[in-house]
């Protein structure tokens, strides 16, 4: 049970990690254009939104029918 939660809490950990490199990557191509993300929080909340609704439907339903959390910690469903 305590390493269900611990692969869920790395999953968590992985989407954020995503949801920045997104931010970030955002960031840059909106200041090469000439704009600005005035609200980064916001944006990077929503982000993490979108990126955690589909991450775990995406990949329990793909090849290997798990998350990356319970894949490296190798739990079997």
């Amino acid at each position: 049970m305590l390493k269900r939660l611990f692969a869920n809490v790395l999953d968590e950990i992985i989407i954020f990690a995503i949801s920045v490199l997104l931010l970030l990557a955002a960031e840059g191509i909106m200041k090469v254009i000439g704009f600005k993300i005035v609200d980064a929080a916001a944006f990077l909340l929503i982000i993490y939104a979108v990126i955690n609704v589909l991450y775990f439907p995406l990949l329990e339903g793909g090849k290997y029918a798990t998350t990356l959390g319970k894949r490296l910690l190798k739990l079997d469903d």
